[in-house]
């Protein structure tokens, strides 16, 4: 029983942590896909990146509802409140929609 028991908490905090670390991938994928701002495939690349690493349907839907959001700005908060609410201090891919959804002067 005690085993079982274990097994089961094992197995919950590798859930808890799958999400935070996929959270962690999604945040991460500008250079972790190793994409530059001039590059002209980088969105695509992100997204390939992404949905090779996810490892929770969670994530996956996560995923579905920053797609649909309004704009750029809208994504960047939800994908920005996720991640903290999860434990992910900072977010690189919030930051760069947050720099391509400001006009160029």
């Amino acid at each position: 029983m005690t085993r079982t028991l274990l097994f089961a908490a094992l197995l919950g905090l590798g859930a808890c942590s799958s999400y935070h670390d996929d959270l962690v991938t999604i945040c991460s994928a500008p250079s972790k896909a190793g994409v530059t701002a001039d590059d002209p495939m980088r969105m695509m690349k992100m997204a390939t990146y992404i949905s090779k690493n996810l490892k929770t349907s969670q994530a996956k839907r996560f995923m579905g509802s920053l797609a649909t959001a309004a704009s750029g700005a809208d994504r960047s908060a939800l994908l920005r409140a996720e991640a903290a609410k999860n434990g992910v201090p900072t977010c690189e891919l919030a930051d760069l929609s947050d720099a391509e959804a400001k006009p160029a002067h």
